[in-house]
């Protein structure tokens, strides 16, 4: 998204992304409730969550921790980790990459034993190195790099390397020959242009770039200058009003060219705002098997946390899959390791099974703190007239 990966994009306005529907709210207020106190004991692991819960990432930031609180109550339900209750010390990084670094030391005060979040590029960024300096582990539910040193940060979900890898080999066996690429001027924009650029290249496919400045009102120019080259298909790298205004303007405009949307659009909730525009069967994105209609059925691997998730929470999404994994993944390397001791809860996690999740999967190594798939995570999808997904190829 961008997220997914994650899930953590670019930071978009709230016109839209006030998504989070009244049931997830619900949900996520119900779920706060469910989690505990702040105050630590013996027998309590306490995870910090260093989350966008207001601001231009809301939307993400919602989203994920009402997946994390849904895995919390579902695991104190059944016992716990090793019989230790998990209790969760929540923050609000306001989408504020200074305020998501100051929010790793304050999390630390309150005891917390590992911190999740945060959801963006630039905010992960800048709660890295902080991480570090206060001898705590991270889970960064965002594509973004994370640090090339031996760090404290992990990522959850894909990242911009392996998906535009895959992006482009998909490309390449549709027969595309060029694509048009429009992205934000942003941290993830950056991410996104330059493995993609390079990885099709490779598979001899042009790229035209056009960048836009988010907020965005109109689209228009930047898809007519793409269009002048007659790509074979087109991708608007955006989230959130970003990608709607895009879709928009490919309808208005009349092309025909098949339009890819990120995999972060890949949202029951978004699927119903562009439904009205998606009639002509061209506008695409990837979506994980938890969204396809026999997902888990054709991923088995993954079928047992996409059952859990929508048994443990109502509406649950792509965003909110990406914070119930970010908990599993947390949960199975504190299990691992016998307690909550940083380097042993590094070692854990660098040294952990292959997580097969409701969103994503991923392997963790010491020389990759992410170790991520696009199996089950980046199935070619078009958006239905109906709000919904059917698989690109599907009749």
């Amino acid at each position: 998204m961008r997220n997914p990966t994650t899930s953590g994009g670019s930071k978009q306005g709230p016109v839209y992304w006030k998504q989070v529907s009244a049931a997830m709210v619900a949900a996520s207020l119900a779920l706060t409730a469910c989690s505990g106190s702040e105050e630590p004991s013996a027998t309590t692991i306490v995870i910090g969550l260093n989350l966008e819960l207001t601001g231009i990432g809301s939307f993400l930031g919602k989203g994920m921790q009402a997946g994390v609180q849904a895995a919390v109550t579902k695991i104190n339900a059944t016992g716990g980790i090793d019989g230790r209750r998990i209790t969760l010390v929540t923050r609000d990084n306001q989408s504020d990459p200074t305020r998501a670094a100051t929010l790793v030391s304050e999390l630390k005060r309150k005891d917390a034993d590992l911190i999740i979040g945060p959801g963006f590029a630039q905010d992960c960024a800048a709660a890295a190195q902080i991480l570090v300096r206060e001898d705590i582990a991270g889970l960064c539910i965002s594509a973004g790099d994370l640090p090339k040193n031996d760090a404290n940060m992990f990522g959850v979900g894909l990242d911009y390397a392996t998906m535009e890898k895959a992006i482009a080999e998909q490309f390449a066996a549709d027969g595309a020959k060029r694509v048009g690429l429009v992205a934000a001027n942003d941290t993830s924009g950056d991410q996104t242009v330059g493995p993609f650029v390079s990885a099709a290249k490779a598979r001899g496919i042009t790229v035209d770039v056009e960048r836009f400045n988010s907020p965005a009102n109109n689209l228009t120019p930047q898809l007519l200058a793409l269009s002048r080259n007659k790509p074979d298909a087109i991708r608007i790298q955006a989230t959130g009003p970003d990608a709607l205004v895009g879709v928009a303007n490919v309808k208005a405009l009349g092309i025909r060219t098949p339009a890819w949307l990120p995999n972060s659009a890949a949202s029951l909730r978004f699927a119903g705002q562009v439904k009205g525009d998606a009639g002509g069967g061209n506008i695409l994105t990837w979506i994980p098997a938890m969204l396809a209609p026999d997902g888990a059925k054709d991923h088995p691997a993954q079928a047992a946390q996409i059952t859990a998730l929508n048994a443990a929470l109502s509406g649950a999404d792509t965003i909110s899959a990406a914070g119930w994994d970010a908990l599993q993944i947390a949960a199975a390397a504190i299990k691992k390791a016998g307690g909550t001791e940083t380097d042993e809860l590094k070692a854990a996690l660098e040294n952990g099974q292959k997580y097969f999740g409701a969103y994503s999967v991923q392997q963790i190594t010491k020389d990759d703190h992410r170790g991520a798939s696009e199996e089950g995570t980046l199935l070619p999808a078009r958006f239905t007239p109906q709000g919904g997904f059917v698989l690109k190829d599907s009749p």
